[in-house]
């Protein structure tokens, strides 16, 4: 299982904390198709990417790219980019 985990204002407007899913559905298993599965389940994430909003992706708590491969036991955290002044 794949445990994904939303953050700041993208958990706001899709309304989910956490979900998980099993990383056989998807080969390869990468945060790219992770995101077009999320994109073709939920509208409200579709919706959230299609207005321009960026995303932050950490996979173990490390910043990581959208190549990077997900294996079974990993978490994705998904966040809009960190502002402050």
């Amino acid at each position: 299982m794949l445990k994904i985990v939303f953050f700041g204002r993208l958990r706001e407007v899709i309304s989910i904390d956490e979900l998980s899913i099993e990383v056989y559905d998807l080969q390869p298993c990468t945060v790219q198709n992770i995101i077009k599965l999320l994109e073709d389940k939920y509208s409200l994430f579709k919706d959230y990417i299609e207005q321009g909003n960026r995303l932050m992706i950490a996979v173990n708590q490390e910043i990581s790219a959208p190549e990077r491969r997900l294996q079974s036991g990993d978490e994705l955290a998904l966040f809009p980019p960190v502002t402050g002044g």
